[in-house]
């Protein structure tokens, strides 16, 4: 079984975009950390950050389940990282334009946090579609 999951060319293509996904989360994180101290130079705000954008998708999971079952799940996933590419896009470009503060940034990452779960939650639920059923 194993070995034709394997074989599933849609299933390692979702292995890979979920291995990609990650990767940048962790390095947005690395770099959002950095970023923060570069800007604030306290390590408070980095706490508050890295609070929020672990809070946030603990809360909105609750409620991304039922969204999930009830609505197209692979339509909501793409519209909430696209949503959340422009949210994270946002702090770079409010930063240029000497507008960005610590309280925008928090308010950025609570947003993605909140949308974040929709991947989080949807790829555990997809999972089961790359199983072909085996008749007896």
């Amino acid at each position: 079984m194993y070995i034709d999951l394997l074989k599933n060319k849609n299933f390692r293509r979702f292995i890979e975009a979920i291995i990609l996904l990650n990767i940048g989360r962790k390095l947005s994180w690395l770099a959002l950390g950095w970023f923060v101290y570069e800007i604030t130079g306290s390590a408070v705000a980095i706490g508050a950050v890295i609070s929020t954008a672990t809070l946030a998708p603990l809360i909105s999971s609750i409620f991304v389940g039922g969204l999930l079952d009830e609505y197209n799940r692979k339509k909501l996933m793409v519209y909430e990282n696209f949503t959340r590419g422009i949210l994270l896009g946002l702090i770079p470009l409010l930063f240029w334009l000497d507008m960005l503060s610590l309280m925008l940034v928090l308010f950025i990452i609570a947003l993605d946090g909140l949308l974040s779960s929709f991947t989080t939650v949807g790829s555990s639920s997809i999972l089961p579609s790359f199983i072909k059923k085996r008749t007896a």
